[in-house]
């Protein structure tokens, strides 16, 4: 609807959104860059687990495992709801962290 945005325009509709919806599968969900965007930015992120992938394999920042609420999961609506009544943390300026993160999954 809106076209293309400059990074600052999409930061703030980030800043202005509830939640977030990640089509990306839960045990790659560290592999995409809007699922990135929205947890730098602190919103709940929707996701699916299939529960193909053991959790020692699974690509995903502990940082922001908190965040992260599969639909598939009985209590995701309770733990939503806890997530969005408290305070929002301080987004992240950039990606620049989440990379470093990444790397250091793998170092």
């Amino acid at each position: 609807m809106t076209g293309e945005l400059s990074p600052n325009l999409v930061s703030q509709q980030f800043q202005n959104a509830d939640i977030g919806i990640c089509t990306t599968p839960y045990d790659i969900l560290g592999k995409s860059g809007a699922c990135a965007a929205m947890l730098e930015h602190r919103l709940p992120v929707l996701a699916f687990d299939d529960g193909d992938t053991p959790s020692s394999e699974l690509f995903l920042i502990n940082e922001f495992h908190d965040q992260v609420f599969l639909l598939n999961d009985d209590d995701c609506h309770e733990l939503i709801i806890s997530y969005m009544q408290k305070q929002r943390k301080p987004y992240f300026d950039g990606v620049a962290y989440t990379a470093q993160k990444l790397l250091e999954l793998y170092h």
